[in-house]
């Protein structure tokens, strides 16, 4: 239930309200009377005094009107300018107590943010070193892509020894999928790679042995090559000892040739007498002596090796059995009938 004086103030303000209410409804038919599409204009007597009728009548509403609004709130001012007063000081008081207290609460306030933060702080390290070892489980298999098979197995082993409740917190689920998941392609991968070290070995061996013959028949060739040029120089030294020899004999033999015809020249030739009762036909001693050893030679050739024939041919030119010429075709007859089987005619491309 209000009180007197709290009724007769509230009368108070609803009669100091009422001009200005009052005109406030004046407003309506202003706005239709005074309306800008329905001014007339000033350059007639008419048209001037309605505008100079309106200008006066709103101008003595708009000033009756601020009359009242100070006459209203001169009285709240004043009682607003006391009430911030009063309250200023009661503010300033109650600031000074304040202080003291605030500057403590602020220390303590920044102590614990500051371990507020150094909690968010190593729990978002700890959350990232979980998704970092995660992250590093899930990429072994791509890591050890080139890895040899003892080195996949060594990894497999250290991943069968982590304990995903233990170790990963919050993220145990997500660490038993990534573990299990991971170990399944490690045991893969693990396959694949002992396969690969078998083929690879296997390899390594079958090279190591081509490897192996290539430096054997290497090294027989180098032999072989060096014995054949070995036989060459001695084949090639042979055959210089030879030519030098048929070289020597036939200038000897020349030689003999020559002493001969000069023998013959100086003495006359007197055939032996044959008796008269000797079947054998008057012939030169010599030249049957010669036909002898013609016959002789080829029965020896039919039969000997190369070295044998090279041996009697140089025994008989040393022994001046037989010339030079004579023994000469009878060798090249033998060969070309093919009666030495040893020595064939090879004639140059």
């Amino acid at each position: 239930m209000k009180t007197k004086t709290t009724q007769d103030k509230t009368v108070a303000e609803v009669m100091d309200l009422v001009a200005i209410t009052e005109t406030q409804k004046l407003l309506v038919g202003f706005r239709e009377k005074y309306a800008e599409s329905n001014l007339p204009t000033a350059d007639t007597k008419e048209g001037y005094n309605f505008l100079k009728g309106g200008v006066a009548e709103l101008r003595t509403l708009r000033n009756r009107t601020e009359d009242h609004r100070k006459m209203i709130v001169a009285p709240l001012n004043e009682r607003v300018r006391k009430v911030n007063a009063l309250a200023k000081g009661v503010i300033e008081e109650l600031t000074l107590i304040e202080e003291p207290m605030k500057v403590l609460k602020a220390v303590e306030d920044d102590r614990l943010k500051e371990e507020r933060e150094k909690k968010q702080l190593a729990e978002e390290a700890r959350i990232r070193a979980i998704t970092q070892r995660l992250q590093k489980i899930s990429t072994l298999p791509l890591d050890l892509l080139e890895a040899s098979p003892d080195e996949i197995q060594k990894k497999i082993d250290d991943l069968m020894m982590v304990n995903p409740e233990e170790d990963f917190g919050e993220f145990v689920a997500s660490a038993i999928d990534t573990v299990s998941d991971t170990l399944d392609k490690l045991r893969s991968l693990h396959t694949k790679a002992v396969d690969q070290a078998e083929l690879a070995e296997a390899k390594r061996i079958q090279e190591e042995e081509e490897r192996k013959a290539q430096a054997i028949q290497a090294e027989k060739d180098r032999v072989k090559a060096e014995a054949e040029a070995e036989q060459r120089r001695k084949d090639e030294a042979e055959l210089e000892q030879l030519r030098q020899e048929k070289a020597d004999r036939e200038a000897e033999q020349e030689q003999k040739d020559f002493e001969q015809e000069a023998q013959e020249q100086e003495t006359p030739y007197e055939p032996e007498a044959v008796p008269v009762d000797s079947p054998q036909t008057p012939l030169d001693k010599r030249q049957e002596s010669q036909l002898e050893e013609l016959q002789m030679a080829t029965d020896f050739f039919k039969e000997e090796s190369t070295d044998a024939i090279a041996g009697f041919i140089e025994k008989q030119l040393r022994g001046n059995a037989i010339n030079a010429s004579a023994l000469g075709k009878i060798v090249f007859d033998a060969i070309y009938t093919e009666q030495i089987p040893n020595i064939k005619f090879q004639i140059p491309a």
